[in-house]
């Protein structure tokens, strides 16, 4: 049967950590003597060394009450700004994707070109594409020759239509 974990009290804990940070006993004694492993003994000490500070801060008790009033007013924060993100995501997929794609700001937004894009869940590659639609005239006529002879003979693959041509 495996070893049960003990659960120590903060003053114990105090205890033990005080005594390794005094450095009168070895951590291998202070083990032995508490019936502790002697890593679980450096971490009280390293603990109690961080945050020895905070004891005499002003007011130890009501920085817990500010940090669940700060933490209560964040959270409130957090859903209505996902609230608003969910409606305008409503309102925004109703809107055609090529209306879509010019409402991405490229110059001045603190947001990013790709957050942008995945809030108006619009594709990153097609705000960036510009499509090249003109062609040469030489390249349409040549476009078109190729078709003529492709519904006379559709038959004929690659190295034949290049001879042809």
């Amino acid at each position: 049967m495996g070893q049960r974990r003990k659960k120590h009290s903060k003053e114990f804990k105090a205890k033990v950590a005080l005594e390794a940070v005094r450095e009168v006993r070895s951590l291998s004694e202070l083990a032995t003597r508490y019936k502790v492993h002697p890593t679980q003994i450096a971490q009280w000490k390293k603990h109690l060394v961080e945050h020895a500070a905070q004891v005499f801060e002003r007011g130890g008790s009501r920085s817990t009450v500010d940090a669940q009033e700060l933490t209560a007013s964040l959270y409130q924060e957090i859903g209505r700004l996902k609230m608003e993100v969910d409606f305008l995501q409503k309102k925004t997929l109703s809107a055609p994707a090529k209306e879509r794609r010019t409402w991405v700001d490229r110059v001045d937004s603190p947001v990013s070109i790709s957050r942008q894009c995945a809030l108006l869940q619009v594709p990153r590659s097609s705000v960036h594409y510009t499509p090249n639609t003109t062609e040469s005239p030489e390249n349409l006529a040549l476009m078109r020759l190729i078709d003529e002879q492709y519904l006379k003979t559709p038959f004929y693959g690659s190295p034949r239509m290049t001879w042809w041509l």
